[in-house]
């Protein structure tokens, strides 16, 4: 075999799970004999798992800390010591090479093994919780039910924190950080007219007795805010001008990152019921409403043009 089929298989997906397989071996191995470290009661191939996944992150010279990687080792830690290490192979394979991956394999595997984590032991909670808000890879994965599991821990999670928080900011409070209230959003600027943007693609008219409005996507948009991971985002115009904007998550670990984004860079905004997941922030420019529904798990991101709001009042 040449070097260039050498390096042409060692980059290859089989070539991944090769070097996944043997870093497993090697570090479970050095588990066994006492040369890597481990804690009393910690299973050998437990540390056969984390030494492979360290190891591929250190090749790629990416930083990722110890809890991290306990963090997202958790469903294969679930899983026999017969399937783990497969199962991890074809987890790296699925981030790198996603579309050369078993993925149907591997998602069964990863949901077998966490339909038998006992959720509600608190043991657990602090990984289920962190791994959800984490988003990590696997987490595409996951069948419906499991992840309204772990919407709900993560949302109980964030109810206790907010809880024991004190307030820091004036309630009352319903303007924008200084300096930072939008004139538009990505560029757009309110009242653009849509025939000046090429990237629009037509979506429907949303029309009642007294107004009609052209709903809009964007071409290639990015859909993600911060961390977020964003279900979509729906431009709307009237009369023929960029009115509003509106941005949907679905997950609450989406939400929460969505908010922090949000919050870093527009302030706290007011919280007219401290039970209730409901922000509003009120600008000369601007008005911006975000809020979470519980029972959906959808959240939404809501910013329309003042001075736009105010012709339609005319108009009408």
């Amino acid at each position: 075999m040449g070097l260039f089929d050498k390096i042409k298989k060692i980059m290859s997906s089989e070539g991944c799970r090769e070097a996944m397989r043997l870093s497993y071996k090697k570090h479970l191995s050095g588990a066994r004999h006492g040369i890597w470290p481990k804690e009393y009661g910690t299973p050998s191939y437990w540390v056969g798992l984390y030494g492979a996944l360290a190891s591929r992150y250190k090749g790629y010279g990416i930083s990722v800390g110890e809890r991290e990687i306990w963090e997202e080792l958790l469903p294969f830690l679930l899983m026999s010591e017969q399937d783990a290490p497969e199962a991890l192979a074809e987890y790296v394979v699925y981030k790198e090479r996603p579309n050369e991956a078993k993925v149907s394999w591997l998602k069964n595997l990863i949901n077998n093994a966490l339909q038998r984590l006992p959720y509600f032991e608190n043991s657990y909670k602090p990984w289920l919780v962190t791994s959800a808000y984490c988003n990590m890879a696997w987490f595409n994965l996951l069948d419906e039910d499991i992840v309204k599991v772990m919407d709900k821990e993560l949302f109980n999670q964030y109810s206790e924190d907010k809880s024991t928080m004190e307030e820091e900011e004036d309630v009352n409070f319903k303007g924008f950080k200084p300096g930072s209230e939008p004139d538009g959003f990505r560029g757009i600027e309110w009242g653009t007219y849509v025939s000046s943007l090429k990237d629009m693609e037509y979506i429907k008219t949303g029309e009642t007795k007294f107004i009609k409005l052209y709903i809009y996507k964007r071409k290639g948009e990015d859909l993600r805010i911060g961390r977020a991971k964003l279900k979509n985002i729906i431009y709307f115009f009237w009369e023929g001008k960029l009115f509003a904007v509106s941005i949907h998550t679905k997950a609450f670990s989406n939400w929460s990152y969505l908010k922090k984004a949000i919050f870093q860079k527009f302030g706290k905004g007011f919280q007219k019921k401290k039970n209730k997941e409901y922000y509003e922030w009120e600008g000369k420019t601007t008005v911006m409403t975000m809020a979470y529904d519980e029972t959906s798990r959808e959240g939404h991101l809501f910013l329309r043009s003042v001075k736009i709001s105010k012709q339609k009042e005319v108009y009408f």
